[in-house]
């Protein structure tokens, strides 16, 4: 007589990062919205920002950007070295000055707000910024080519590809951008952010890129102090300057999935904006993929796999083994954009429960169920016993 044992194994390896919280009530207006309407309602509220003259953003920066090992300085964007407050100039490799990461040429003003936005602005070493140029952010080509000055970046004809270190705050700058001028502020344009990026019709991108590297590349403790003190407003030698906005992509990445993602794709970021008030979305110990608030032993990235919401009322079953004649059928939901969420999952079989290999199988079948497809594995049955788990696992990069 043949014994069958079914489990699900969740295998996952957390990075807990503190996160600072903006103030109560910041994002009120935004709770329950997603797509056009989220971006929307987060326009309004880091729309009318205070606008810095150009003129004093290297001051500005020269406190926001400053070098922690060294006062003196400030930190480049692209770099991995800092350079003298003092020392900014307009080309060459021994001076600084101001990066637009959304490049003038892409729709920008000389004149408007969007010009001097300091949630868009960064130091860069002179040399390095004339070698990205107004180059778009994507993944360099193979025969790439890099500066020498900082070999971490590469570019090619028509993208650049910063260090792992920047390409997170590359990102999510972009999407502040793209969410923050639609064309209403005076002397500035419509831009937005594509797959097919074109300098005449104010499209950035590339947007797959970006919001991978926004996943991959969370917020740091430095990114989160830094766009809070554009908010708050640092001292400067002639005064307090600060613009009263708050980059909400740097606050809550998950934002990004929920606005810029497909409709017919689901991310554990899309999922957790759904599902949580927003001000939960940095506590981990409620949407983190291991946590279970509702305490139905179903962690969140089980409920996001089977498209149901963290609440035991709605759970849906996730996995089941049945048999059809000497068939066995492995069942499981999966979400449609559970890669992309850098997670997986694949059916393991065993004997004794202690050796578990993948299930190997000719026959896969799908339905479609819109966020979720179920995916049916046939596999003929063998003689003795034999165990199925579902392992869940995060992908780990190279």
């Amino acid at each position: 007589m043949k014994t069958i044992g079914f489990s699900l194994l969740v295998a996952i390896q957390l990075c807990a990062t503190a996160l600072a919280s903006p103030p109560v009530g910041y994002y009120l207006s935004a709770e329950g919205q997603t797509g056009a309407a989220l971006e929307s309602v987060l326009h309004d509220i880091i729309d009318g920002h205070t606008v810095i003259s150009y003129s004093k953003t290297d001051e500005v920066m020269g406190v926001i950007d400053e070098d922690p090992n060294n006062t003196n300085n400030v930190g480049l964007i692209y770099s991995t070295f800092s350079m003298a407050k003092t020392g900014i100039g307009s080309s060459g490799s021994a001076v600084w000055n101001r990066e637009h990461l959304w490049p003038r040429s892409y729709g920008l003003s000389t004149s408007g707000a969007d010009n001097s936005d300091l949630h868009n602005l960064y130091p860069c070493n002179a040399s390095v910024n004339s070698s990205r140029g107004n180059k778009y952010f994507d993944e360099s080509d193979s025969t790439g080519s890099s500066n020498s000055i900082s070999p971490e970046n590469t570019y090619d004809s028509d993208s650049w590809e910063p260090s792992d270190e920047d390409k997170g705050k590359i990102a999510r700058a972009a999407f502040y951008m793209a969410v923050r001028y639609d064309g209403s502020d005076a002397n500035t344009l419509d831009v937005s952010i594509s797959d097919s990026p074109n300098a005449a019709e104010q499209r950035m991108g590339k947007l797959t890129t970006l919001l991978a590297w926004n996943r991959e590349f969370p917020p740091t403790l430095a990114e989160k102090a830094r766009s809070n003190a554009i908010y708050t407003g640092v001292q400067t030698t002639d005064g307090f300057r600060g613009q009263g906005n708050r980059n909400p992509f740097v606050d809550y990445p998950q934002l990004a999935d929920a606005i810029f993602l497909g409709s017919n794709v689901e991310t554990l970021g899309k999922w957790q904006v759904r599902s949580f008030p927003i001000g939960e979305l940095d506590d981990l110990t409620l949407t983190g993929p291991l946590a279970d608030p509702d305490g139905d032993s179903i962690p969140n990235i089980l409920e996001f796999l089977g498209n149901s919401l963290p609440d035991s009322d709605t759970s849906k079953p996730l996995a089941t083994v049945t048999f059809n004649g000497g068939t066995a059928l492995l069942r499981y939901r999966r979400a449609k954009g559970l890669e992309l969420s850098g997670y997986d999952a694949n059916w393991e079989t065993s004997s004794d429960l202690k050796i578990w290999d993948p299930v190997l199988t000719t026959t896969i079948t799908e339905a479609d169920e819109g966020l979720t497809t179920v995916e049916t594995l046939s596999i003929p049955q063998v003689v003795g016993k034999e165990f199925f788990r579902l392992r869940v696992f995060k992908i780990e990069n190279d």
